[in-house]
């Protein structure tokens, strides 16, 4: 849920890889598929909250979540839901369109939301005052880090990095782009895609998923624990591997 990027595949095609960074110590399940609103859902669970940070449905829906927004906030608890459930919240709408246009925000903390629906590419923001709403071009690499953890210093060298590993490929898999999730940077333990502050803060997991036609299927890689998972979805049927 703290830094994210978006690869391109073709056509209704695409790999979205996200390093979630929190204490190693917050319980956290497995990706596993779930029922909600008649649809199937693929999501690993934050089980302190009962949200998640990314998933995808059964209708081809993909979205991941960010803490923050543009810059680093103030933190005003309590809070009137978890961010988590704000991303559940999403997956399981009628409409894209809808729910980031009327969703009730008030009471959030600052968030970023990853949306990928009818092959169109959204960046929805909520700063704690206003939502800012921006569809990108879904054909073109995209990379994200999360405002309260990286300035926009550390932010930049990290498209730097992005725009360094991409330049040495024609073609994208998600066995490399989960490598670069996992070594990527200049060796700063506090900053690289990987990172680790003090023990406090760390890259727990790193969360992939591949995009194709209609099917998906999403790799999680526990890296505290150093054991992955993988489950497939497509249209009618999700399986786990």
């Amino acid at each position: 849920m703290c830094t994210v990027t978006y690869l391109p595949l073709g056509t209704d095609a695409f790999i979205i890889t996200s390093n979630r960074d929190e204490s190693r110590i917050r319980p956290t399940k497995a990706p596993a598929i779930y029922e909600n609103s008649g649809l199937k859902l693929v999501y690993p669970k934050d089980s302190m909250a009962g949200g998640t940070w990314i998933g995808i449905t059964n209708q081809n829906r993909v979205a991941c979540l960010m803490n923050g927004a543009f810059e680093k906030h103030e933190w005003k608890p309590p809070y009137r839901v978890s961010r988590g459930i704000v991303l559940l919240d999403f997956l399981t709408s009628p409409q894209t369109n809808t729910f980031l246009s009327d969703y009730n925000c008030e009471g959030i903390e600052p968030f970023t939301i990853i949306a990928c629906d009818n092959q169109r590419l959204f960046e929805f923001r909520w700063d704690g005052g206003k939502r800012h709403l921006k569809e990108l071009d879904n054909t073109q690499p995209q990379i994200w880090s999360s405002a309260p953890l990286y300035p926009k210093p550390v932010r930049e060298k990290r498209e730097g990095w992005f725009r360094e590993w991409l330049q040495k490929r024609n073609e994208f898999n998600r066995e490399e782009i989960v490598d670069f999730h996992r070594f990527g940077g200049e060796g700063d333990p506090e900053n690289d895609f990987v990172m680790n502050r003090y023990d406090i803060v760390q890259t727990v997991s790193i969360t992939s998923i591949v995009k194709k036609q209609e099917t998906a299927s999403m790799f999680y890689l526990d890296i505290v624990e150093n054991r992955d998972t993988e489950v497939k979805i497509d249209s009618n049927v999700a399986e786990k591997k």
